[in-house]
């Protein structure tokens, strides 16, 4: 994960009900307003052949999609619109890991699928290449 200014992580939940892990940019964030750092929806299902919960975590926005790779992606909630944990919590580093991995990762993941194959993945019609 790239440096920022503060590394503090939060959770809440959005408007829809998911919940959301980030990066919280308390230098911008204020009584009205959530700023945070490449949000991250959490899924949890159970797991049938362990009786246990699996955890994905999956990026609000793919990083794959923005010409520098590397850039964090910045989302500023309305708090009217979400609900905050009413203190702060402490996260297993796993859990940290596993978010810091998400993006320090996807830039190089696509860059390696990039130079090692010939194909090219079309993601958009070109009226160009009729």
């Amino acid at each position: 994960m790239t440096e920022t200014k503060n590394d503090k992580i939060i959770t809440f939940m959005d408007s829809i009900g998911r919940t959301i892990f980030a990066e919280i940019d308390t230098e911008h964030s204020n009584d009205e307003t959530l700023w945070v750092y490449n949000p991250v929806v959490v899924h949890t299902q159970p797991n049938p052949q362990t009786g246990q919960m699996a955890l994905q975590l999956f990026p609000v926005f793919f990083r794959e999609f923005l010409a520098d790779k590397d850039q964090k992606i910045v989302w500023k909630y309305n708090r009217k619109n979400i609900v905050e944990t009413g203190e702060e919590v402490v996260f297993d580093f796993k859990l940290k890991a596993q978010y810091a991995s998400i993006f320090s990762m996807a830039g190089k993941n696509l860059q390696d699928s990039v130079t090692k194959s010939d194909n090219t993945i079309k993601l958009f019609n070109d009226e160009d290449d009729k």
